[in-house]
């Protein structure tokens, strides 16, 4: 099997990296021949992570059509018989794919690029913030969600097979999309990057002056990460119990930063919250590792990727109960709060931060869940998955042949 990977995620993608990393370690134990096509900034990290694949470096601004003229002409001709024969005719994408003879391309997050080629691929559909959660400024903007459910009926309708993190994520894809088949939506969960455990620990107290004990959130700056009602929570915790628990932060400076620091200001605050940017994995290894516990209020489901990272380096976890696929993703292995309360945030965040026996019985758990559903067997799912869908596509090649 000849198989094509889309490889143009970057570190500040966040969980989209991640998985993507997840992808590679998994295609790296499959028989077959992989062609990583990526970026020039990104290839010497993926070819020096992963030397065993072909790697086609691909100038996006000069090689491939803008997806913001993807979009501009789909919108503009909608989609039917004529704008799909144009695009697929036109777009030099389809050549550069064709060179390489492909029998299937995989991508790890849901992009337009499988409407423009012929190759059976396969793209995950992370979740559908965009259908559940139109409250945040960066989903809820009516050209946003206008143009995400048109994208995504219409990337969902061209894939060949989809990939949901979560049965609780299936079955929203199977409520808002038309499927042809269940069939065509598997599920396979997150796993945590694996070289977490390899990496050379930081050291933070050289870094950064921070205060120890500490907890610790690793999230851009979206109105949806919930950074607000967590720096309230804390402030309640002062005001009511006389608890200073310093905070932790990392993530890129997105659309609610200047707003979570404004507030925190205004909370008194300012002396017990960390904002560290986008930091390297050394120093997010350390974080986990040093935190007393990982606090995920984020109001965004189905999964995410920073619980089971918490689970793999020893550290407790509190969670946002904030949709099913929480629960089954991480079982009894966290204190689950509220996203949308500010008392429940608190509620929590005092459990784990006075209850050591606690603390200790939530990393044992994390580290049975992460025993029971790791790399290997991640590996070994998706290995399955891609090679049933390749037969099921030649059989059906064959069938239609011999009609």
């Amino acid at each position: 099997m000849n198989i094509g990977f889309y490889g143009f995620s970057s570190p500040l993608a966040g969980g989209v990296y991640q998985y993507m990393l997840s992808l590679l370690e998994a295609l790296k134990d499959y028989s077959a021949k992989v062609t990583v096509f990526t970026s020039e900034a990104q290839y010497k990290t993926l070819s020096d992570m992963y030397p065993g694949f072909s790697y086609n470096v691909i100038n996006m601004k000069d090689c491939f059509i803008n997806d913001k003229i993807k979009r501009s002409f789909i919108k503009m001709f909608r989609w039917n018989i004529l704008s799909e024969h144009l695009l697929r005719v036109l777009n030099p994408d389809k050549k550069i794919f064709n060179k390489k003879k492909l029998d299937v391309m995989i991508y790890p997050a849901t992009s337009v690029e499988v409407l423009f080629h012929n190759i059976p691929s396969v793209m995950p559909v992370h979740d559908l913030a965009h259908r559940l959660h139109p409250e945040f400024p960066e989903i809820g903007a009516a050209s946003i969600i206008s143009g995400k459910k048109f994208f995504y009926k219409i990337a969902i309708k061209y894939a060949g097979l989809i990939l949901a993190d979560s049965f609780a994520g299936k079955d929203d894809i199977l409520r808002f999309y038309e499927i042809n088949g269940v069939n065509k939506v598997k599920v396979l969960p997150f796993v945590p990057p694996k070289y977490l455990i390899d990496l050379h620990p930081a050291d933070l107290s050289k870094e950064y002056s921070l205060n120890f004990p500490f907890i610790f959130y690793p999230a851009q700056f979206w109105m949806h990460k919930n950074h607000i009602r967590l720096i309230e929570a804390l402030h309640m915790l002062k005001i009511k119990k006389g608890f200073r628990i310093p905070l932790v932060l990392v993530g890129a400076k997105k659309n609610s930063y200047k707003q979570v620091k404004k507030r925190s200001e205004e909370l008194g605050l300012v002396d017990q919250i960390y904002y560290l940017g986008y930091v390297g994995n050394e120093v997010i290894a350390s974080l986990y590792k040093k935190a007393v516990a990982l606090v995920f209020p984020s109001c965004l489901g189905p999964t995410n990727i920073p619980p089971i990272e918490a689970f793999l380096l020893g550290c407790p976890v509190l969670a946002a109960d904030s949709h099913p696929g929480v629960r089954e993703q991480l079982g009894d292995a966290a204190v689950f709060v509220n996203p949308y309360s500010v008392e429940s945030i608190a509620d929590g965040i005092e459990q784990i931060w006075t209850n050591e026996e606690l603390r200790k019985d939530l990393i044992i758990k994390g580290r049975k869940i992460i025993s029971l559903w790791g790399q290997l067997q991640f590996n070994e799912r998706f290995g399955e998955i891609v090679s049933s869908f390749y037969e099921q596509r030649n059989k059906m090649a064959y069938v239609n042949e011999k009609v």
